[in-house]
């Protein structure tokens, strides 16, 4: 007996030992040279590499092209999957790494034709912003050529091939896309007046309120020219409805929740106790692991600059260098058009080949128009005819936005800035600025069509007519510098009034709830601070329920437990902060208020038009009159009861477990195997979160689970009392590497809205290392 225990005692040690030698070599076979000296093949001078304390490299260089070698080095080091992920999904290759699954996600990217338009838009790039890519790929090659690769690589045994000049740039159509909603609007516009009329649209999609907050007054723009635009008189078209194919793709046609956005403000020195400029930016988009933002920090003898990078892209996107400070959000611009064509002859036809692991290869035909991509096949726009084709400026051949951002690290003041601006073209973007010298600004920047007399609210027949008769010119974009009251907010809101003398978007989608809140909290100080800023920044006031919280407080209970629940709500600020009962009682009604939507609306848009909901609500309109309801007030007993027992079958009975932060989690997928519940625990992770689709701490979640899937990925907070003391943060981690410390020690800060400092001096980094890469 003595000896079989030893035996199973040995047993086991030995299979302890053996396992463990596994995982340290699984271990060791993704580790990178983070510290030491690395001898390199075509570089000019010697770069210094500095890792902080949180995974942010600090890059010092001779030269320019060395800068941006080791920026392309550093991303890959951290984020090869993910760069690798982002180049097969712009080229539609996907297949060639996950084998026959994905075929028909690369037959809708093969279509829309990403990798394509970046081919001409790196043609279209100058010189010097050829050589800034051709210095970046360089050091991704660098990588491949000699570091370990991550763990999934691993997993499917893939080995990444060369990058090229245009994986560094095609990326950015993917990001364009994911910020140009329109062709979506104008399929859900087309099956509304197929179904109810036209005159029916401002129902279900009501205009801005009048009383909303704008970007820019009239008073802060040159209003020299007066509108001349009829946008309806041409626009006769009246489609029918194609019924067939209801559902959607659910990658490609699923709207984006309400706050995928971004939120930027900037206050001028009168309005801050230092007499500086303070700017604040936090863009909102999808989170997944890793994150799509990575924090760097740039320095040449010809520029510095710092703030959140995009691996795959060389520069600085958002953030700040010696002289300026910018910051980004989406323009809500319709750049976007829908055409059915009606005869064949000028449509061409090319023969993609798809690769596919471990199959045969896939040829597949994709048609295209002079308007662009044949989409009918691959989204909802079979709803509308038989072949439509998608006209966006992303598929211009001249797109120079890459150079925009490169020339903005360079930019020193006003004039460069605005020139840096002048190069971008999608997606339109509400930029805000600050210098040294005490300014600030606004710019809305990228290639805007101008439409004769139609108004682009439903796609069009392929006619004369209906083509763009060309773009909003530079200088008559909305702009302002140093406007009287001291101070810019954009928030996805409206950027102008209808006086302006071109139409920048027939209809903003977005609610005007966050704008007004920031705009709010700027003006309770007289004097604003940094701190002021943060908290700003991570407040979870949500004015969504400011809106509704009249109409559902009047609503007749059915049961004490009812009646306790409203008394609940009564004394409720609208704060959806993670122990908060409130926030969830109100998500979860919220969630049966948007019942009233009709049901072949909802399979385009997950997410309601609150305004649609809280008119119907107010005028006791007859979309109240579901699940045996008379009328709207029977209509709110219901939803007050279902809402109860969908608490009580998912969360329980007892209130003090009700609290948001129990239901409401933001989740991190990983993005290569997010669908595979077998391996994507690993690298999954979630943290309780604050906030909803319309606070300013964004916390947009999915409608069905409330689980949040996008938000304030990246934020940042430029103080020019000191450009050192500014602060920013990113969501999860600088590393992609499981194994890393660096791969999520970002999220709990971020999640109790902490920063790290924005900072190039070396006694605020904390514990560093150093890689210094030489030329051979």
């Amino acid at each position: 007996m003595k000896k079989a225990i030893k035996y199973i005692g040995i047993s086991i040690l030995l299979l302890i030992s053996a396992l463990s030698i596994f995982i340290y070599f699984i271990y060791r076979g993704t580790q990178n040279t983070l510290k030491g000296n690395l001898k390199i093949n075509g570089l000019l001078d010697k770069v210094i590499v500095h890792r902080d304390q949180y995974g942010v490299p600090h890059i010092e260089a001779e030269n320019d092209s060395d800068a941006f070698f080791a920026l392309g080095y550093t991303h890959a080091q951290d984020r090869m999957w993910q760069m690798e992920i982002q180049r097969h999904l712009a080229r539609g290759s996907l297949s060639e790494m996950f084998g026959e699954v994905t075929i028909m996600q690369d037959k809708t990217l093969r279509t829309l034709g990403f990798y394509r338009a970046a081919q001409s838009a790196y043609l279209s790039l100058p010189k010097e912003s050829q050589h800034i890519v051709e210095s970046y790929t360089k050091g991704v090659n660098f990588f491949i050529q000699t570091g370990n690769m991550p763990l999934q690589f691993k997993l499917i045994g893939y080995k990444p091939s060369v990058w090229t000049n245009v994986d560094s740039i095609s990326f950015q159509k993917m990001m364009a896309w994911d910020l140009n909603e329109t062709w979506r609007d104008k399929i859900l516009n087309h099956i509304i007046a197929s179904l109810y009329g036209r005159e029916k649209m401002s129902i279900f999609s009501p205009q801005y309120p009048d009383s909303a907050p704008l970007v820019l007054q009239d008073s802060e723009i040159n209003l020299t020219k007066k509108m001349t635009q009829n946008y309806l008189e041409k626009e006769n078209y009246s489609g029918k409805l194609r019924k067939q194919d209801i559902y959607p793709n659910k990658e490609f046609n699923k709207a984006s929740p309400p706050g995928k956005g971004s939120n930027n403000w900037v206050v001028s020195g009168k309005l801050t106790n230092t007499n500086k400029p303070i700017l604040a930016n936090d863009p909102h988009l999808s989170i997944a692991s890793p994150l799509l933002w990575y924090l760097a920090d740039i320095k040449t003898k010809n520029f510095h600059s710092i703030g959140a990078t995009l691996p795959g892209l060389p520069g600085v996107i958002i953030g700040h260098n010696q002289f300026i400070a910018w910051g980004v959000t989406n323009g809500c611009i319709d750049a976007q058009d829908l055409y059915i064509e009606s005869d064949d002859k000028d449509i061409t036809t090319i023969n993609e080949v798809i690769k596919v692991k471990n199959s045969k290869d896939v040829i597949f035909p994709i048609e295209i128009s002079p308007h662009g991509p044949i989409i009918s096949d691959i989204t909802e726009a079979r709803r509308v005819g038989k072949k439509v084709a998608l006209k966006w400026t992303g598929f211009l051949e001249k797109d120079t936005t890459l150079h925009s951002f490169i020339l903005l690290n360079y930019s020193k003041n006003w004039e460069s800035f605005k020139n840096a601006l002048s190069y971008f073209v999608v997606p339109a973007q509400n930029y805000v600025y600050a210098d040294n010298k005490g300014n600030i600004g606004y710019y809305l920047a990228g290639k805007i069509p101008i439409r004769d007399q139609w108004s682009g609210l439903y796609p069009v027949e392929s006619k004369k007519e209906f083509e763009w008769k060309s773009f909003i010119p530079f200088e008559e974009m909305p702009h302002t510098m140093n406007p009287s009251k001291g101070y810019i907010v954009s928030a996805n809101n409206k950027i102008v009034s209808n006086n302006y003398p071109y139409s920048l978007t027939p209809n903003c989608k977005t609610a005007p709830y966050r704008a007004s809140r920031i705009i709010d909290l700027l003006q309770r100080k007289e004097k604003l601070t940094s701190i002021d800023f943060q908290k700003i920044q991570n407040d979870t006031v949500s004015y969504l329920w400011n809106d509704f919280k009249t109409i559902l407080l009047k609503t007749i209970p059915a049961s004490d437990t009812e009646k306790d629940v409203l008394k609940i709500l009564k004394d409720w600020n609208g704060n959806m902060n993670i122990n908060s009962q409130e926030a969830t009682l109100f998500a979860y009604w919220f969630r049966e208020l948007a019942e009233m939507v009709p049901k072949e609306l909802k399979v385009f848009s997950q997410w309601p038009e609150p305004l649609f909901i809280k008119n119907q609500l107010l005028s006791d309109g007859k979309y109240c009159r579901i699940n045996n309801a008379r009328n709207c007030k029977e209509f709110l007993s219901n939803t007050l009861t279902k809402t109860l027992n969908a608490i009580v079958k998912n969360i329980g009975e007892k209130p003090k477990n009700w609290n948001w932060g129990y239901t409401h989690k933001a989740v991190f997928n990983e993005l290569g195997f997010s669908e595979n519940k077998y391996l994507n625990w690993f690298w999954h992770r979630s943290i309780s979160s604050p906030g909803d689709g319309f606070t300013i701490n964004v916390g947009s979640y999915e409608f069905d689970n409330l689980s949040q899937i996008a938000g304030p990925g990246y934020r940042q907070i430029v103080d020019f009392n000191n450009l050192e003391d500014s602060i920013y943060i990113q969501a999860l981690g600088q590393s992609g590497n499981i194994f890393s410390k660096n791969y999520d020690n970002l999220m709990p800060l971020w999640r109790d809205g902490k920063y790290i400092p924005m900072s190039s001096e070396k006694n605020r980094w904390g514990k560093y290392e150093t890689l210094i890469l030489e030329p051979i």
